[in-house]
């Protein structure tokens, strides 16, 4: 929306046609209910979400206002079948306003960032409240610890026999070939050659295994190759346990001061999880090689919202259990949506980073960082 002068229009008539280059939309407002600011402090972020006091620059407002209770109109455009909300208004006088100004988060302000702060509804959900509640909210959020029950993973296996037979992979995984007729070995128990050569009996390639009995071998993360070697490489891959994960829920903390932002890292990358912090591709490592993060670049936990600004050198640190390391970036880009090489195994240690681009849904932003 072309702010100023729409938003001089939308205070003049209700139900205003304003254009842009998006085409056209009918702006309705609606009266929402009241806030109340004991503190003139506002934050706008969502009162569901776990939030660290440190996102407090992020997410409040450099206007502080006197401490009162203001009524609260939303304005939502509706252009075709389509309905969004445009913006959200406070109103600390029954005057009409005179001019407009740019509402900016401290952090904005600290770095003289020229932009307006963006919270899309269709992409997360978002309140405005006091800073007083959104500090107590932290402090809440932060004095329990979760509890996700006994692990059902180490139950014993109750089989017919009553456990009589020992508990083993009897799948084809597990199954030999025998022994050529009259060999040596031909009457000698658990001979032969596996079936399916590429799997181990517990499931899971091992080295000099070959895929799919072709020419292609398998090495698994951490074989030493012999030296001269150049058919095969070792990737790192470090994959999530159950004791990777903090009592929180979180797998680590990822940290980038270029852009003042400090947040927790969880499994997966689905809307959930992105509701509540960065989240990390499962098919990728959590720590040795190429760990790959996603995160939403606007609404209300708009994490990964500036990372395209990063500069080549730029420092980004990743804590886990297993450790904290230091990354340098290496390169920022706009790649095609359907890009997922940079999701690949790495035999250097590396951090992907991931996120939309704004208004621009064929493409992403892709930040590569290796460690220092």
């Amino acid at each position: 929306m072309d702010a100023r002068n729409n938003l001089k229009i939308i205070h003049t008539v209700d139900g205003a046609i304003l254009q842009n280059r998006y085409g056209k939309a009918v702006i309705r407002s609606h009266d929402i209910g009241l806030i109340s600011l004991p503190t003139g402090e506002i934050v706008v972020a969502d009162p569901t979400l776990r939030f660290e006091i440190a996102d407090f620059k992020r997410k409040a407002f450099q206007q502080k206002v006197p401490p009162g209770i203001y009524p609260v109109f939303a304005y939502s455009a509706h252009a075709g079948e389509d309905r969004t909300l445009a913006f959200a208004e406070i109103r600390f006088t029954n005057q009409p306003p005179v001019t407009f100004t740019a509402a900016k988060t401290i952090c904005d302000a600290e770095q003289s960032r020229r932009r307006y702060c963006g919270y899309v509804v269709n992409e997360s959900t978002t309140g405005l409240m006091d800073g007083r509640f959104f500090r107590e909210s932290c402090m809440r959020a932060n004095s329990f610890e979760l509890d996700y029950g006994d692990p059902t993973s180490v139950e014993p296996v109750v089989t017919a026999d009553g456990g009589a037979a020992k508990n083993e992979d009897r799948s084809k995984n597990a199954a030999l070939i025998p022994p050529a007729f009259g060999s040596p070995s031909a009457y000698a128990l658990n001979t032969g050659t596996y079936l399916t050569p590429n799997l181990a009996p517990g499931g899971q390639s091992v080295t000099g295994a070959a895929v799919n009995g072709g020419s292609a071998v398998v090495v698994t993360p951490g074989t030493p190759l012999s030296p001269g070697s150049s058919s095969v490489t070792s990737t790192g891959f470090t994959e999530v346990t159950r004791d990777l994960y903090y009592s929180g829920g979180h797998l680590a903390t990822l940290k980038i001061p270029a852009i003042d932002l400090s947040v927790r890292v969880y499994q997966g990358t689905d809307s959930k999880t992105l509701a509540q912090g960065v989240g990390h591709f499962e098919e990728t490592s959590i720590w040795s090689g190429n760990v790959a993060l996603a995160a939403h670049n606007r609404g209300a936990n708009d994490y990964f919202g500036e990372i395209h600004t990063l500069d080549i050198g730029d420092r980004i640190t990743l804590t886990t259990k297993l450790g904290t390391r230091t990354y340098k970036v290496v390169s920022v880009e706009k790649i095609s949506e359907t890009d997922r090489s940079d999701l690949a195994p790495s035999t250097e240690n590396r951090l992907t980073l991931y996120t939309c681009v704004r208004n621009q849904s064929a493409y992403r932003w892709c930040v590569q960082a290796v460690e220092v």
